[in-house]
């Protein structure tokens, strides 16, 4: 099974919710841009990415070619071995007050951002051109 974890823009450090609720729901997240995960400890072969393809119709074609081979399918679920799936819930309170204790320190040296209209559209996100894709 596939899931679109699909953005408006594609932004450096910047992961949509929908990328992790897919691999919480052990589905194959199909993403625009395989360079949002550079740096990341996330696996390359968690997750297959639209700019990977030439055409949607190679897009579609490898699809359907994964779920034909179920050897090469599971290959996507590779990360499971040597990651941890959390879930909902109170497996996530000492987690939670890491991040509470964490913002309070560094509080301080965070960068507030009072135009959202620019964040999202500064130089560090780009659009991924659908329509081009799906044309091509």
């Amino acid at each position: 099974m596939f899931y679109l974890a699909l953005e408006n823009n594609i932004c450096h450090n910047y992961v949509t919710e929908k990328f992790w609720n897919s691999l919480r729901s052990l589905t194959v997240p199909v993403v625009f841009s395989r360079s949002v995960f550079e740096g990341m400890d996330v696996p390359s072969s968690a997750f297959i990415a639209l700019d990977d393809f030439k055409s949607v119709n190679e897009f579609v074609a490898h699809l359907k070619a994964l779920q034909n081979d179920t050897e090469r399918y599971l290959k996507h679920f590779e990360w499971t071995k040597t990651y941890t799936k959390r879930r909902f819930g109170h497996d996530y309170s000492p987690i939670c007050k890491i991040c509470e204790y964490a913002t309070k320190q560094f509080e301080k040296k965070s960068k507030n951002i009072v135009d959202l209209n620019k964040f999202w559209n500064d130089k560090d996100c780009n659009k991924f051109n659908v329509e081009k894709f799906l044309k091509d």
